[in-house]
């Protein structure tokens, strides 16, 4: 599997936490097998997703001088085959992923969470956690399709014979 970082960058304050915690409070709807192992919930979350073979690791601490550095060294040590990270928009945050992970052969996609003035966080929160869910789900689901694929190929071209005459 292609190894994917999801780095969720804002300001401060614009609920990039809280939009984590809702990816993983709603991660049973998408994968109903999923084990979630949380290594540290002291508002802010460390977790470990196993969704079959597909491992996940989840920070939602992604300010300067936090534990995010610490965290995205533990993911990569673990082969984490997807990172879901808060981050800043500038600076050493984004520095640690671009220096960790450009080297590592991982794709780096980076997004904002949904913020508005007007509407609940809440609700804005729950919809962002769907798209990152359902991201995740094609990137699991493309990679059993290439392996389906890669099979089929295998016994497609072990069944070729050649009749020589």
């Amino acid at each position: 599997m292609q190894k994917t970082l999801i780095a969720i960058n804002g300001t401060a304050s614009t609920g990039k936490s809280s939009s984590i915690k809702a990816i993983v409070n709603n991660i049973h709807t998408y994968f109903p097998q999923a084990t979630i192992e949380f290594i540290i919930s002291d508002g802010d979350i460390n977790v470990l997703v196993k969704i079959g073979e597909v491992i996940i690791g989840i920070e939602s601490q992604g300010d300067p001088n936090s534990r995010l550095q610490k965290s995205l060294a533990d993911f990569a040590e673990l082969n984490c085959d997807i990172i879901i990270c808060a981050s800043r928009t500038s600076g050493m945050t984004v520095d640690w992923i671009d220096s960790m992970f450009s080297k590592c052969n991982y794709d780096i996609i980076w997004t904002s969470n949904y913020f508005s003035n007007e509407l609940s966080s809440d609700f804005l929160n729950n919809i962002f956690a769907e798209s990152i869910l359902q991201l995740i789900k094609k990137l699991i689901d493309t990679e059993k399709d290439l392996v389906q694929s890669s099979k089929i190929g295998e016994k497609q071209h072990s069944s070729d014979q050649v009749v020589i005459g």
